[in-house]
């Protein structure tokens, strides 16, 4: 999925870790008296700070309950945000998270949260300025941080953020989906905890085009154009399809690898496909999944495999979505996600950090937050509890047997050749054998 795409890392995380460190040194050789950490540290966006509306049961608008102060003031927990999960007022989901915020500080008076947002990827992005902070001033890291799961596995090979193993119960609760838990683990140890999901769904417009293909062999004989993200770095479409078809993405080893066989049958339907006319060059640019639903909403094709996030948070009236065709029995597709990650220096504050993120992935508050910001629930009460039956539908069709994604380490090597294989089958300058035999000396297997 697009979010797994690595950042733009225009300084190594080692450089300016040590450009911080020699910037201290010079402030207190010099005697400062007041210094300021440099911009691409400092949190690059204000502190969340929401009035919220008025609730049935007050008068009057009402500010963030302060905490009430101890001696040494107010416990404070700050918590690192991608935009995207920012509270604010301008949106229902927003309303609903600083509310859930709100009433975090009211259940525990002395404890006040305050939300910083950092940019999603790139130098200035959660998972650099993390890993910075760490290193050049670890009482600048936060209580916890949002981070997406392959950013998750990188901060956890790193240190970054803490093991969650022995310290809650939380994820024993059979109340989870498979592909939460899947989401949580990276070197078969608990380091987050599941807030929100995505995957891949077809979108189709029920009046334009015919009954939706349950098969990918429908799908290649269905007459209709179908944009997906082409170019997309981590290939996790054609990835989902090699599954699908038995292929393992492992060698003997645990090392990244592929086989001949599901990888030509792999090529061989994008090029039935694309000599159907199914598949076309227009989405050969795509890089995220993203671009694939702007060009299906400019009405360039009349469907589209693109992100359930995008179709579920503003469904347009004449879409319909089914999950992606299965192949011989097999579902298709993973699903990715975002997770919250202790990643508190000071050990008496982390129980109240992990008491703050058992409350954002609550199942009550789960089920309203997820419908209003068109995630895929995390719990199958959330999903119980949301009010659009024909969501409820489509979700209970993939949500109880569908895995994550596979880890980082096999995206980031099998993606690119994946694609590039995939490519050269659209453009028809090699056959499925030859380009798969091609993939397989790329990554040295042959």
């Amino acid at each position: 999925m697009s979010i797994r795409v690595p950042p733009d890392r225009r300084i190594s995380i080692p450089a300016r870790a040590g450009l911080l460190i020699l910037i201290l040194g010079m402030a207190l050789l010099g005697g400062c008296d007041s210094f300021s950490l440099p911009d691409w540290l400092q949190d690059n966006r204000p502190t969340a700070t929401i009035s919220l509306p008025p609730t049935p049961t007050t008068s009057a608008t009402r500010e963030v309950v302060q905490p009430t102060a101890t001696p040494s003031g107010p416990i404070t927990l700050t918590v690192w945000v991608p935009p995207r999960f920012q509270p604010d007022m301008d949106t229902p989901e927003g309303l609903l998270l600083a509310r859930q915020l709100q009433q975090f500080e009211e259940d525990n008076p002395g404890i006040l949260v305050n939300i910083r947002v950092k940019d999603e990827t790139g130098s200035n992005g959660l998972l650099e300025t993390l890993m910075i902070t760490r290193l050049a001033a670890p009482a600048a890291v936060p209580s916890l941080v949002i981070l997406p799961r392959s950013d998750m596995e990188m901060a956890a090979s790193k240190d970054a953020i803490l093991p969650l193993e022995g310290v809650t119960e939380i994820m024993e609760d059979p109340d989870w989906y498979p592909y939460t838990r899947q989401l949580a683990v990276t070197e078969n140890a608990l380091y987050g905890f599941p807030f929100a999901g995505e995957g891949l769904l077809l979108l189709r417009r029920p009046a334009r085009t015919t009954s939706a293909p349950r098969t990918w062999e429908e799908l290649i004989l269905w007459n209709e154009k179908v944009v997906f993200a082409g170019s997309d770095p981590n290939g996790m479409l054609p990835m989902f399809i090699y599954q699908a078809y038995g292929g393992s993405i492992a060698d003997d080893e645990g090392h990244p690898g592929l086989q001949m066989s599901p990888l030509t049958q792999t090529l061989d339907v994008f090029n039935r496909a694309a000599q159907q006319n199914v598949f076309t060059e227009i989405s050969k640019p795509f890089q995220t999944e993203e671009q694939a639903w702007q060009a299906y909403k400019d009405l360039i094709a009349d469907a589209a495999i693109t992100s359930s996030t995008v179709y579920l948070a503003n469904p347009p009236a004449d879409t319909a979505a089914v999950p992606l065709p299965s192949i011989n029995g097999s579902q298709v597709g993973g699903l990715d996600g975002w997770v919250i990650c202790m990643t508190d220096t000071l050990p008496e504050r982390r129980a109240l950090a992990l008491r703050l993120a058992e409350s954002l992935v609550d199942a009550t508050f789960q089920a309203q937050w997820s419908e209003e910001a068109g995630y895929l629930p995390t719990r199958p009460s959330a999903l119980a509890a949301w009010k659009n039956q024909s969501f409820q539908n489509l979700l209970n069709s993939f949500l109880p047997t569908a895995p994550a994604i596979p880890d980082a380490v096999f995206t980031s090597r099998l993606g690119p050749i994946l694609k590039d294989a995939t490519l050269q089958v659209l453009d028809r300058n090699l056959s499925p054998i030859q380009a798969a035999q091609e993939a397989l000396k790329q990554l040295g297997t042959q």
